[in-house]
């Protein structure tokens, strides 16, 4: 199925064994443009965080785009806010992760971060970048609309922050699901909650196989 669909021969893509080659293989198509100019190391290496983020920026550009052609009035203002929020929740969870896990500076962090403008304003966001530890960054964090809507965020573990975002945007598609006239709105919440589902399926099977207690399954799981 996705063979007919895709913009690139995807068996031959399937062949590549190193950058270059998955460029030749995606010439033509929008994403060898995309990525192109990620730098290649004389060892052959590449920095595919990089290529995630100029990929993931085009694609929400490019859905804002569809937004603001295709849509006027409250329908096309709900269809961004709901982008919007999207991109804000997964530049926050990159940072969190670079400062966490990764202790990067600020510079690194800018490349590693969706050149996309959300609902954060760019104090905001700024502020959540140059945070010099955790404890600052979730209190820059707590007075935005993010972490006001975080339940317990000073008492929970760090392991459990990513998910605890993954619920809050789960409640908001909820909501606009519940609320939304919009005909488009609905059906982007839908998936999104049906993704949600998926994804919970594939985490019990998973936490069976690997013998995870019931508890600890429970906190990871993203309820609607």
């Amino acid at each position: 199925y996705l063979i007919k669909k895709a913009s690139f021969d995807l068996i031959n893509l399937a062949k590549a064994k190193d950058f270059n080659q998955l460029l030749s293989g995606l010439k033509g198509s929008i994403y060898h443009d995309i990525i192109k100019d990620v730098t290649v190391l004389e060892n052959g290496q590449v920095d595919f965080t990089e290529c995630e983020m100029k990929l993931r920026s085009y694609y929400q550009n490019y859905i804002y785009e569809l937004a603001n052609k295709g849509f006027k009035g409250q329908d096309r203002n709900q269809l961004l806010n709901i982008f919007k929020v999207q991109s804000d929740l997964i530049n926050i969870i990159n940072i969190y992760r670079m400062k966490e896990y990764f202790k990067m500076s600020e510079e690194d962090m800018l490349k590693n971060i969706l050149a996309v403008k959300g609902r954060l304003s760019t104090e905001t966001e700024q502020a959540l970048l140059t945070a010099p530890n955790i404890d600052t960054f979730m209190k820059v964090l707590s007075k935005t609309s993010y972490g006001k809507g975080l339940e317990g965020m000073k008492e929970f573990e760090a392991i459990y922050f990513e998910n605890k975002l993954s619920r809050l945007r789960s409640r908001m598609s909820k909501r606009a699901l519940a609320t939304s006239q919009s005909a488009a709105v609905s059906l982007y919440c839908a998936m999104y909650l049906l993704e949600v589902e998926i994804n919970n399926i594939i985490l019990i099977i998973e936490g069976i196989r690997y013998e995870k207690p019931q508890s600890y399954l429970e906190e990871l799981i993203i309820y609607n």
